[in-house]
């Protein structure tokens, strides 16, 4: 085995000698790469409807849509919404949305309470499927613009995200490339 050494200035470089490896510089092994890089609660006020617009120096984020932040703008029957734009596509951005939050007895079903993830362009076409725990999905169409936490109170059968419910999405420069899962069928999904 050759004598190598890796250097943040020289890269990788083969030297006299043999079977030595010297990684002293910032390196990715096998491909790895620290994706993301903090957490993120997004926030909104008592009764008014959130709304936070991503830009791309926020990629790499988890972005965890928490109790605290959508609880104050969704409470009671008023309904609400919780609102985040992603940055024009571009090749490389990527956020983890997860819901923090759970559905809460006191919604209602006449008015939905929900938390949104919107393309910054209708061009921009979301592309993938969203994995429930019923087995099933729901892929994305052409027209659809939006990825929906639905956090309504499902005692009339509506769906109901909870806690742990994910959306991961990944610019390939046009579009967005997704995946996702949750817990019941139909809480997370593409809309128009």
């Amino acid at each position: 085995m050759p004598k190598v050494k890796f250097s943040n200035a020289k890269g990788l470089v083969q030297l006299a000698g043999g079977g030595e490896v010297n990684l002293s510089g910032d390196f990715s092994l096998f491909g790895y790469k620290k994706v993301f890089k903090s957490v993120t609660s997004v926030s909104a006020s008592a009764g008014a409807q959130g709304t936070t617009t991503l830009t791309a120096a926020d990629s790499g984020k988890v972005i965890v849509m928490s109790a605290s932040a959508a609880a104050a703008a969704m409470a009671g029957d008023e309904g609400g919404h919780l609102s985040i734009t992603l940055p024009s596509a571009a090749t490389g951005l990527n956020f983890l949305f997860i819901n923090g939050m759970g559905p809460a007895a006191d919604r209602y079903d006449g008015n939905k309470q929900r938390m949104m993830i919107s393309q910054s362009a209708a061009t921009e076409d979301f592309v993938g499927t969203l994995i429930d725990g019923a087995g099933s999905g729901d892929t994305a169409a052409a027209s659809n613009t939006v990825i929906v936490f639905d956090t309504t109170n499902g005692s009339s059968g509506s769906a109901q995200s909870v806690p742990g419910d994910w959306v991961h999405v990944v610019s390939q420069g046009d579009d967005w490339l997704c995946q996702g899962n949750c817990d019941v069928a139909n809480a997370v999904v593409f809309e128009d």
